[in-house]
């Protein structure tokens, strides 16, 4: 496993939910195949959209994590606006700088 990529979304996770739930946490893989199938679809849209082609290997912890901040990012938009990878906070357009 890639322990810099690990960090990297753990702390973009939890800026995340930070914006868009008030409150930072962790994002959790799923236990259940199902449920990953599920988080790698919405994952899968979500990459789509934004014209992100490359592979993400399902048998990688790192991917798996990577396929849940893609889906919360393709389930709340205004925060995948306001967040940018590795958790860095950019401004979405028309948002007040002060």
């Amino acid at each position: 496993m890639n322990q810099k990529y690990w960090d990297d979304l753990t702390a973009e996770g939890r800026e995340l939910t930070r914006v868009a739930e008030g409150e930072a946490r962790d994002l959790k893989v799923p236990l259940h195949l199902e449920d990953r199938a599920a988080v790698r679809k919405l994952a899968d849209t979500y990459r789509s959209s934004v014209r992100d082609a490359r592979y993400r290997d399902p048998n990688r912890p790192e991917h798996r994590l990577q396929d849940v901040v893609d889906a919360y990012r393709w389930m709340y938009p205004h925060a995948s606006q306001c967040v940018g990878p590795r958790g860095v906070m950019r401004f979405a357009s028309g948002s007040d700088r002060t």
